[in-house]
């Protein structure tokens, strides 16, 4: 069987590697599956997510913990820098800057399967669409969550969104010994997407022996 040779996205050398050495060193110690992740509000507003991003490419070096790591990351978004009070959900929610926050996050499209709320992974695939009022909004009365529909060409641009980070995701998991399979499905089954992991595998493949996975992946 031939070896895989993983699709590193940030390189050995670079420093962020061993900045998070310590904490990944200490997740994989620990039963506890939740990492927090702190981001201050001006790093929101201003759509800096370059470090966090970093952070959770840094998990690549990390293949052991991969699996563990799924819907894992949870932010929590630091309101006064002095005094370390975290923004509690029912506002961060609700407000469009965060919304563009996550969905900046998507430069690295597979971080999809690292954010453990489910509201902020619709954010991330579709902020640019709420915030522009081109989706309809839908209020189930039993649950209070608010839900959306949406046209043939936003679902499209939907599927795209969902398709390049299944297919970085395979990408990331690439020569760790972990296979995302189940994982990338169970995304596709969840989003309601209509193309199958056998076209998404095969379109991998071919791009990966042509070298243009490396053009996959931006650090915002």
């Amino acid at each position: 069987m031939e070896q895989q040779t993983p699709l590193y996205m940030l390189p050995v050398e670079d420093p962020a590697i061993e900045q998070y050495q310590q904490l990944y060193e200490m997740m994989a110690e620990q039963d506890n599956h939740t990492l927090h992740v702190e981001v201050r509000m001006k790093d929101v507003e201003g759509g800096r997510c370059g470090d966090v991003q970093k952070l959770m490419m840094a998990l690549q070096h990390h293949p052991h913990l991969i699996e563990k790591m799924i819907f894992s990351y949870v932010f929590d978004f630091i309101e006064d820098e002095k005094t370390g009070i975290v923004l509690p959900e029912e506002t961060w929610k609700y407000e469009p800057v965060f919304y563009h926050y996550f969905q900046k996050l998507m430069g690295t499209p597979f971080v999809l399967f690292f954010i453990a709320d489910e509201d902020a992974r619709y954010h991330a695939l579709m902020a640019d669409m709420v915030t522009s009022g081109e989706l309809n909004a839908e209020k189930d009365e039993r649950s209070g969550r608010v839900g959306f529909s949406f046209n043939e060409e936003q679902g499209q641009l939907i599927v795209q969104r969902v398709w390049m980070s299944c297919f970085n995701m395979l990408q990331f998991c690439y020569g760790s010994g972990f296979d995302p399979r189940i994982y990338i499905e169970g995304m596709m089954a969840l989003l309601g997407v209509q193309f199958t992991y056998e076209e998404l595998l095969e379109e991998f493949e071919e791009m990966r022996t042509q070298g243009a996975y490396r053009l996959v992946g931006k650090v915002e």
